[in-house]
């Protein structure tokens, strides 16, 4: 939905992705976002952005990012603590500017291979 209010999608996918429960994965790559995947509920899409940032193994520096749900982000931090050491991976909360686009529930991971 908040894509659709963004202007980002139409109103047709928006409505679709709601029935749905589409929880997109985008990769952000040299300032365009792109899109990964579309998982159909919040734990398979977590479930999969885990699997992702895994198989850009070996990681050099790493990020979660969230936008108001740092309980979430804690979650995600913890699933990745055998890429980086716990003590290592940063964390971060969207601005205001993604965070609209976004949603409130979204998750993000940064990685410098």
């Amino acid at each position: 939905m908040y894509l659709h209010k963004g202007g980002r999608i139409g109103k047709a996918q928006a409505f679709m992705g709601s029935i749905l429960s589409v929880k997109p994965i985008l990769k952000l790559q040299n300032g365009e976002a792109h899109p990964v995947e579309r998982p159909r509920n919040s734990e398979r899409a977590m479930r999969r952005l885990v699997e992702l940032t895994k198989e850009l193994a070996p990681v050099r520096r790493l990020a979660v990012i969230h936008s108001t749900n740092p309980e979430r982000m804690a979650v995600l931090k913890e699933q990745l603590t055998d890429l980086v050491p716990a003590g290592q991976i940063i964390e971060a909360r969207f601005g205001s500017t993604l965070g609209t686009y976004i949603g409130p529930e979204a998750l993000g991971v940064a990685v410098t291979q």
